[in-house]
Formats: structure tokens, C-alpha cells, sequence
């Protein structure tokens, strides 16, 4: 609990927060799965973007926005930015088709042991919704 506004912790699919002074909360959650995107970059990537998505809204609240963490191999090899376009086309599709906007994220690109990269990982999270009521 962060200084008691924690409406819905660790155990639940999205977190909730009590915006403090208000009643209302916001709503959070953070998805990904790595071998989903491995095997199909765009489908993978939109999966993520709707699981999170379905996460914030299983708390009652309406997904607004979303971020993004991008993580790559090396983007000069043709087939890591083959993934990363791929990732980013399907962001985009599902972010469009939610009508939620990205509007930050990071990106890690160069996630390689011994010149091979690392499974490609794109979480799509931190969705931010506001709740009219979060009571405990």
C-alpha cells in the first residue's frame, strides 16, 4: 500500500489508486507476452495492447491512454527491425481500433547475449483511466 491510497493491489489484474483529496482513482495494468510476439511481432504486440486494455476495464474503469516498453535486439540486423515495425504496426492497430492514444514509452533496443537477441518483449501497459468512485 503507497501511503494507504491503494484501492486495488497485488492480486488483482490492474491496479487502482485513489487519487488522493478526490473520490476518484485510476486504473493501471501492464501486459505482455513475449512468445506471442516472438512468433507473430504484430498480433503479439495487439494482444498486449488489448489484455491491458481488458485488465483496466475488469476494474470498472474505461481505458483512456496507454505507454509502451519496446524491447529489441539489434536494429541494423534486418530481421530485429522486421519485429520492431511489425510490433509497432500492431500497437498501433489495436490502439486505433480502442481509440486510445500512446503517449509515451521506452525503447531497448540492442538486448543481445553473444550476438543473439533476446526474445522480443513489448509490454503494453500502464493504462491510465479514471474512475468516478474508488472506494475500497
Amino acid at each position: 500500500m503507497v501511503q494507504t491510497n491503494t484501492v486495488q493491489g497485488p492480486g488483482g489484474e490492474a491496479g487502482v489508486m485513489r487519487i488522493k483529496g478526490t473520490s476518484r482513482g485510476l486504473a493501471m495494468a501492464l501486459d505482455g507476452n513475449e512468445r506471442w510476439c516472438y512468433l507473430d511481432p504484430k498480433l503479439g504486440a495487439s494482444h498486449a495492447v488489448a489484455e491491458a486494455a481488458r485488465k483496466v476495464a475488469c476494474t470498472g474503469a474505461t481505458p483512456v491512454a496507454a505507454t509502451n516498453c519496446l524491447n529489441f535486439g539489434n536494429p541494423e540486423k534486418p530481421e530485429i527491425m522486421a519485429q520492431l515495425s511489425l510490433a509497432i504496426d500492431g500497437i498501433t492497430a489495436a490502439c486505433v481500433a480502442l481509440g486510445t492514444p500512446i503517449t509515451g514509452g521506452n525503447v531497448s533496443l540492442y538486448n543481445e547475449t553473444r550476438g543473439r537477441a533476446s526474445i522480443p518483449l513489448r509490454l503494453s501497459g500502464s493504462w491510465a483511466s479514471s474512475i468516478k468512485s474508488a472506494r475500497r
